[in-house]
């Protein structure tokens, strides 16, 4: 995970400021995602609108498109670990099973959460970042309706639903959302749109004209190192020389994380 968060920087990706330890754990310092993450709030608000999900799922597509263009697989993308800022911009979290993918290298290894496992992950052996889009087919699934896709009493029944039943879009009332999910929830992952092909469905082209264009994020903005915030570290008295070694290394330590409390 830490090698992960280390080496990504997205606006829709949770931020890593700095690490430390002590003798027996590990801790990392993150960015603050004040809203919580998006299971709390469906339990708080019930069956997302239209309108929350179409602005949740952009930013979504947005991360996974970038962490494709990384070469990252999640493979535990759920409600749980996509936070939300104070303004309800959506942050992927929680990279621990994350994986780096090569080419003609299948993963045999199943991991992420039994409700939101795409058949190929619970077949043990896939390639490519189509489980991602199953999980978000699944994510969007419980935002329309509270419902997951598939139920049953057991993990192994679960797993047998998954692999065996179709989900039960009759509780997506919006027709073309309803398509949308459908093609995300595909058993062949070959199948299974990608992020561009998303963002051309019906429901979200449609959506796109209707809400408005999200203001960009301060972090969307400009560097976290402009000038301006070097001098503010340079005023708390944090000598230069520190402060370049931790831009030039991108090193996650206190100066890193300081930066992001001024």
């Amino acid at each position: 995970e830490v090698r992960i968060l280390s080496q990504v920087s997205h606006p829709n990706v949770v931020k890593l400021y700095e690490i430390f330890e002590n003798s027996k754990f590990y801790f990392f310092a993150t960015e603050l995602a004040e809203r919580g993450d998006l299971m709390g709030l469906l339990r708080a608000q019930g069956p997302f609108s239209s309108a929350q999900i179409f602005h949740v799922l952009r930013d979504i597509l947005s991360a996974l498109r970038y962490l494709r263009e990384q070469g990252v697989l999640h493979r535990d993308l759920k409600l749980d670990n996509v936070l939300l800022t104070p303004d309800y911009r959506a942050k992927i979290c929680d990279f621990g099973v994350a994986e780096r993918l090569r080419s003609n290298f299948p993963l045999r290894e199943k991991c992420g959460t039994p409700a939101y496992l795409a058949p190929e992950i619970i077949k043990k052996i896939y390639n490519g970042f189509a489980s991602d889009f199953w999980a978000l087919g699944v994510c969007l699934f419980i935002l329309t309706t509270g419902l997951p896709p598939f139920s049953a009493r057991s993990i192994e029944a679960l797993e047998n639903a998954i692999l065996t039943q179709e989900p039960k879009l009759h509780h997506v009332h919006d027709p073309k959302l309803r398509h949308l999910i459908a093609s995300l929830l595909a058993k062949n992952p070959e199948a299974r749109p990608n992020a561009d092909e998303v963002e051309a469905s019906e429901w979200f082209v449609e959506m796109s004209r209707l809400c408005p264009k999200d203001e960009p994020s301060q972090e969307e903005k400009g560097s976290p190192f402009a000038s301006e915030n070097i001098e503010k570290l340079e005023r708390l008295g944090i000598p230069k020389l520190a402060i370049k070694h931790t831009i030039e290394q991108n090193a996650f330590n206190h100066i890193r994380a300081t930066l992001h409390l001024c």
